[in-house]
């Protein structure tokens, strides 16, 4: 199978040696499983809000997605992907779709079992609150 990566920072909690890490997460994943990626299908949004739907890597992700570059998208976690519940289940619903799994490492959560849909929703609704969270401290 093979394996496109999925990388984002946002400016508020983390700095930009948190992309190697996911990177490594993913990578670690991806040889683990005796799957393939390779270097031209990592796509990396540094100091990106995940609550912002235009971002540049993750827009060229869905157009590699959608001509069948890859069946698989790794992310270290969900919320990588989405920090809006509304967004989380579009995104899933789109990959699907397209027949391209996502592989959520730390979550633990790969969208074609059927015992993710209830992972997915829980953690999308963490991300989103968390994200909430951040922000109104910010605010404040």
């Amino acid at each position: 199978m093979r394996v496109a990566i999925y990388a984002r920072y946002s400016s508020e909690n983390q700095s930009a040696k948190s992309i190697d890490d996911q990177i490594r997460v993913c990578k670690r994943y991806i040889k683990d499983n005796s799957l393939t990626a390779e270097e031209k299908h990592i796509y990396v949004d540094e100091a990106i809000s995940g609550s912002i739907v235009n971002r540049p890597a993750l827009q060229a992700l869905e157009k590699a997605m959608e001509n069948k570059e890859f069946d698989a998208v790794a992310v270290d976690d969900l919320s990588r992907l989405s920090r809006s519940n509304h967004q989380m289940l579009t995104m899933v619903l789109k990959f699907n779709y397209h027949q391209v799994k996502i592989i959520s490492v730390s979550d633990g959560i790969i969208t074609d079992d059927e015992n993710s849909k209830l992972g997915i929703q829980i953690f999308s609704t963490f991300s989103t609150k968390s994200a909430f969270l951040v922000s109104w401290s910010i605010l404040t």
